[in-house]
């Protein structure tokens, strides 16, 4: 009862956000054996940042579930307005329509959070490889000074652009790779909904392995993918609404397991789920030999020991 350490102290003394955490706690002392590991799991979200880049059906919800869960700072990035077609329950609401994307689900981010994170002491900077970019986005310019946010302990790649997702371009996620940040891809692109890989850079595969993969196995894929992409684009892409909640939910369910210190079943693989079945099914996404990721380079036990290693690293 008086477990959890000084961080859950804190959070023990606000007992309207732990009301609103209860569940969670709950669920957490199910999964952790060791006494008040759970509020202790629950304390150290708060302390965490996430970036989720896309602002559409799938990515605000992530955002405002991990905000909603605890997860104290929680960044949103995309560009251009809000659309009719962008609102969801949980995350863009009508409202919001016209109103620049960004700006509008920091606000839904914010009001889903069951309070503020905590802010550091501001006498002591952060150790370098804490630094910060400059602010990119309203979430971040209100929040901490970027010499004082916390590290990246993950980024959630969802994109409304489904396509993104399930083909992510390997030169986008490149400052990811080499800065050693953890990411993981969601998206629906048509009637299929796609969740993974976890990508552990260094560790497990990532764009440019599953890339490279695919062309290995069909010569003609890179022509088919630009064929694809410079296709006369639809303004209102396929996004079915039930199928773009259950992805958030799987997403930021991934997200949570692995910022609590195991390693999701989307590491290294991907879920997928296509309407009207909507039969989940794993893939393993393969780390190749000739990506500049490093991944491809050891053995199968070497990338379980290693990404286990930058896990415990970047997300504890």
């Amino acid at each position: 009862a008086t477990g959890g350490g000084p961080a859950f102290d804190l959070l023990r003394k606000r007992q309207g956000v732990l009301d609103r955490l209860r569940p969670d706690l709950a669920a957490l002392t199910v999964l952790s054996p060791e006494p008040a590991a759970g509020a202790r799991k629950l304390a150290a979200r708060r302390s965490m940042r996430i970036q989720v880049r896309g602002t559409g059906r799938v990515g605000t919800v992530i955002a405002s579930v991990l905000s909603a869960a605890g997860v104290g700072h929680v960044d949103v990035r995309d560009g251009g307005c809000v659309e009719p077609w962008d609102v969801a329950p949980g995350g863009l609401p009508v409202e919001s329509v016209g109103e620049r994307r960004d700006t509008a689900a920091y606000r839904a981010v914010r009001k889903a959070a069951p309070d503020r994170p905590p802010r550091p002491d501001r006498r002591s900077g952060p150790p370098p490889s804490q630094a910060q970019p400059q602010p990119q986005s309203p979430s971040e310019s209100q929040a901490l000074p970027p010499a004082e946010e916390p590290a990246l302990s993950l980024v959630i790649i969802a994109p409304r652009d489904g396509l993104s997702a399930h083909t992510p371009d390997p030169l986008a996620a490149e400052e990811l790779i080499t800065s050693g940040t953890p990411h993981l891809y969601a998206g629906v692109v048509e009637a299929t909904g796609v969740v993974g890989p976890l990508v552990l850079p260094g560790g497990t595969a990532c764009a440019g392995c599953l890339s490279l993969d695919r062309t290995d196995r069909d010569p003609t894929w890179p022509r088919l993918l630009a064929q694809w992409r410079s296709g006369r684009q639809l303004q209102v892409p396929a996004c079915d609404l039930a199928l773009a909640t259950a992805v958030a939910g799987l997403t930021a369910a991934h997200a949570l397991a692995f910022l609590d210190g195991e390693l999701p079943s989307s590491t290294g693989a991907r879920w997928e789920a296509s309407a009207p079945g909507l039969d989940w099914h794993a893939r393993p996404v393969w780390a190749h030999p000739d990506c500049s990721c490093g991944a491809g380079g050891r053995s199968k036990g070497e990338q379980t020991s290693e990404g286990g290693e930058q896990h415990d690293t970047m997300a504890g």
